[in-house]
């Protein structure tokens, strides 16, 4: 306890004594711990409205009855329902679409009325008060059977209020409704679907459904233990219904919750990683310009423990107090966000302690790592040495050291994804082979400055005027500091060609299964045989084939994903397997399709997506069990084939499964099959061939007669689909390179106090420059060849990691998610991210610069002559 007093004031010389370079080291801190802090806010806040949303579309319910499968049932169990013990109201739930349009005049004269499809909930409108379901802006609730409530989507398409009267398109009676009020629904961008909210009946008859029901909804009387209560009337509800608490609702939710809070700790991991890495490196580099004062201490009574010790108090307060600024400056960023999309978050800002916990610790933890090498340095000062002349010949030793360690480290993760697989192999890269990669290349970047600055020395003396040899003299007498610093800077390209490999390799698999010969057209309460004729009949439309869509789960080991935090789920498509197959609509990777055909027929075998096969091996001859927990079977896979583009459909049109989560991958079952095992055999979707060469105009003419002849569908082209699939991919790249620019940005403040100190502790050889007839300007160009070879060797190392990030990556989706991806280097992308490393080194050595500028030459001389 004696060295602690002593050592707080070695640390507060240490940052008090070049205030200006400790601030710039504090911003890089603080501008990590506001990213982690408004990313982690983000995201709390966008579960939080996800969240309320669906407690809007469950409603005030404590338990519920839904079909183990999610198909429709006879609502007769409603008056079965609410005949149990402690149930205050109960009321069915039915979901289906309906084409409607303006039933008065057009507000504008001339020309069609307004017109869209709904995404219509039915529900039993005089049990409504119970479950308080939505929120109403304009208006009140329907409250009787000719009234509709429209969500403001739906108000700004068919410009309708209160009072506005709609007529629901069918073949059959015309059916009218008025808009009895607008609710509450946040905005959620393109993929978003008008919605209503009406009788359930209504929606029944307009649509041309029996009375039945998806769902029963359930309040429970107060204090009622809802669990307890589930367990002790499980038993009233028959197979294949079931009774269950409505906590299971949000069950998918919560997975994504967890796989964020992952996604996060990683990030926060990576982020302070490289915070730890550029303290280490400004603070090394500071030593050398302070050892003589270090020198000094111990001649008057330091011990080499205060020295230590000292280093890591510096280090870890001063970037504990940058995490702490950064974390109010988090919450604010976040709050302008939210603020600026209100609309689409009406549930507001939501704080995340967890990430508030994860700034102010790997503020911390990055200090503390950051300083420990500076701090075993200073520790081991010779005071004569120091004392003594401060140039020293470069050792060649440490640097050979260095690459060994670094090609160690790469090695060693290399190892670890050749001996491992599936989830172990996901688990061991994220926790240990990421950061022994950033570790790795770090130290690999300083033998990596030697052989660019061979290569571009002579180049650039000529290039800048600079005598020949001083350039390369100058970067092989401090390959250390300029290596460490060109490896802080690497870091943001490396994510930068990353990202932009793995986005642009995800975004290619996705869009080549969609074809421009294929449209989609999907209605929530299944199509018709005699819409499905009238779809066939359509001119332009080549062929149809309608399928089902049904979520079943894999029972056993996870096939797909992550244990426990991916969705067990897979996408079951039905169809009538003997035209389907005519039809030749998939593409056959192994199994034979007329033993196929024949065995599909029978029901009790199926057909499997690639990612089966890549991820796990599964082919011809396996079999698997498809079903949920209570009610599961056993099938044969007979084939792997491609799925068509159906997969890609059923997420684009948002078809999920009753627990809010969407599956993965597909599987192929006859309906014979479906409706034997698992009581349905709706067909949802329709596929329809249309002639590759249709315009825009052709696609949206065959919407229109779409929805005329199937009211209530909503139809989408593979042109279509394929655009939004891009264009939301190109958003996503986007950010991801917004993120890599500000961590180059973050790096070149830290970079600045770096070249600050190097000049510093330079100055009185760059005096002896001029004094012996060097310009200034010569100096300062010098000073700039510098930054171009630190820049240059950034992008060297930086394009490098990042493809290898890349291929790694390449590996783990393979193994996870069964997906066989192309890695394709975007070499626009590596040009952009080596020209921004470049110009982000010359534009962190310019205030040195400037400050050189304005000092004289007998200034230089008197100063450090490290």
């Amino acid at each position: 306890m004696e060295s602690i007093q002593p050592s707080w004031h070695i640390a507060r010389l240490s940052l008090l004594g070049r205030p200006s370079r400790t601030i710039l080291i504090g911003i890089s801190v603080a501008l990590a711990s506001t990213l982690v802090v408004t990313v982690s806010c983000a995201l709390t806040t966008a579960v939080t409205n996800i969240d309320a949303r669906l407690r809007n579309l469950i409603g005030e319910a404590d338990a519920r009855v839904v079909h183990e499968h999610g198909a429709e049932f006879d609502a007769a169990i409603i008056d079965q329902v609410r005949a149990l013990p402690s149930v205050i109201a109960a009321g069915g739930r039915l979901y289906g679409s309906l084409s409607v349009r303006r039933a008065d005049d057009p507000p504008v004269a001339g020309g069609d009325p307004p017109r869209t499809t709904l995404q219509c909930r039915g529900t039993d409108l005089a049990h409504d008060q119970a479950f308080a379901q939505l929120e109403y802006r304009i208006g009140r609730a329907p409250l009787t059977e000719d009234e509709v409530g429209i969500d403001p989507l739906a108000a700004r398409i068919l410009d309708a209020q209160p009072g506005t009267k709609l007529e629901v398109v069918r073949f059959g009676d015309p059916i009218f409704l008025t808009v009895s009020g607008v609710y509450e629904r946040a905005a959620l961008g393109a993929l978003q679907r008008p919605a209503g909210h009406l009788s359930r009946r209504i929606l029944a008859e307009a649509s041309d459904r029996e009375s039945d029901v998806v769902a029963v909804s359930i309040v429970l009387a107060a204090g009622v233990d809802t669990d307890g209560w589930v367990a002790a009337h499980a038993t009233a509800i028959s197979l294949p219904l079931r009774l269950e608490s409505i906590q299971l609702a949000t069950s998918g939710l919560d997975r994504s919750t967890q796989l964020t809070r992952v996604v996060l700790a990683l990030g926060t991991m990576l982020a302070f990683l490289c915070c730890a890495l550029l303290v280490a490196t400004a603070m090394t580099t500071a030593l050398s310009e302070q050892q003589r004062a270090f020198a000094v201490a111990r001649c008057v009574g330091a011990s080499r423990g205060q020295l230590f010790c000292g280093q890591l108090i510096a280090g870890s307060s001063l970037c504990a107090i940058a995490g702490a600024v950064g974390i109010p400056l988090g919450i604010a960023t976040a709050a302008i966000v939210v603020s600026r999309y209100r609309e689409h978050l009406p549930a507001g800002l939501s704080l995340s302690w967890l990430g508030v916990a994860l700034a102010m610790a790997g503020s911390i933890l990055a200090g503390v790592i950051g300083s420990l090498w500076p701090a075993w340095s200073v520790s081991r000062i010779s005071i004569l040495k120091a004392l003594g002349p401060q140039a020293n010949a470069p050792a060649r030793s440490r640097v050979h050291i260095a690459a060994a360690c670094g090609l160690a480290g790469i090695a060693v993760q290399l190892t670890l994804l050749a001996l491992l697989e599936g989830s172990a192999r996901f688990w061991c890269y994220v926790l240990v082979g990421l950061p022994l990669l950033h570790l790795g290349w770090f130290l690999l970047s300083v033998p990596t400055l030697g052989i660019v600055a061979t290569l571009l020395a002579s180049g650039l003396e000529r290039m800048l005027g600079i005598p020949r040899g001083v350039l390369r003299g100058s970067l092989a007498a401090r390959r250390w500091r300029f290596g460490l610093l060109a490896g802080a800077l690497m870091l943001g390209v490396s994510v930068l060609v990353s990202t932009w490999a793995d986005g642009g390799a995800l975004l290619n698999d996705i869009g080549e299964r969609v074809r421009f010969g294929d449209a989609f057209a999907f209605k929530s309460g299944g199509f018709s045989a005699a819409e499905t004729s009238r779809l066939q009949s359509l001119p332009g439309v080549t062929s149809v084939a309608s399928v089902g869509y049904l979520p079943l789960k894999v029972i056993g080991d996870q096939v797909l994903g992550l244990q426990g935090l991916s969705t067990p789920n897979v996408v079951c498509i039905g169809f009538d397997s003997t035209p389907f197959l005519e039809m030749n609509r998939l593409a056959w990777i192994e199994g034979d399709p007329a033993y196929a055909a024949t065995r599909l027929r029978e029901g009790d075998a199926i057909l499997v997506a690639p990612e089966f096969q890549i991820a796990r091996g599964i082919g011809p001859g396996s079999r698997i069990e498809l079903g949920n927990d209570r009610d599961h079977h056993t099938f044969e896979v007979v084939g792997v084939v491609g799925a068509a583009g159906l997969d890609v459909a059923t997420q684009f049109f948002g078809i999920r499964s009753q627990y809010m989560e969407h599956a993965v991958s597909c599987v192929f079952m006859d309906f014979e099959g479906v409706s034997r095992y698992f009581g349905t055999r709706e067909a949802f979707l329709v596929q329809m061939g249309i002639p590759a060469a249709a315009s825009d105009d052709e696609a949206l003419a065959l919407a229109a007669m779409v929805e005329n002849a199937a009211p209530g569908a909503v139809f989408a082209s593979g042109r279509a689909i394929r655009s939004e699939i891009l264009r939301i991919g190109s958003i996503l790249l986007t950010i991801s390179t917004t993120v890599a620019l500000g961590a180059l940005a973050l790096a070149s403040l830290a970079a600045a106090s770096v070249i600050a100190a190097g000049v510093a502790t330079r100055s009185f050889e760059l005096g002896v420059l001029e004094a012996v007839g060097a310009s200034r300007g010569l100096v300062c160009r010098l000073l700039i060849a510098e930054a171009v070879v630190i820049g240059a060797t950034a992008a060297v190392i930086g394009t490098v990691f990042g493809t290898q990030l890349a291929w790694v990556s390449t590996r783990i989706y393979r193994d996870v998610a069964g997906l066989d991806l192309a890695l394709n280097i975007p070499i626009m992308v590596v040009v952009m991210g080596g020209g921004a490393v470049c110009l982000a080194a010359i534009l962190a050595t310019l205030p040195a610069v400037a400050n050189l500028t304005r000092q004289s030459p007998r200034a230089l001389l008197g100063g450090s002559k490290g």
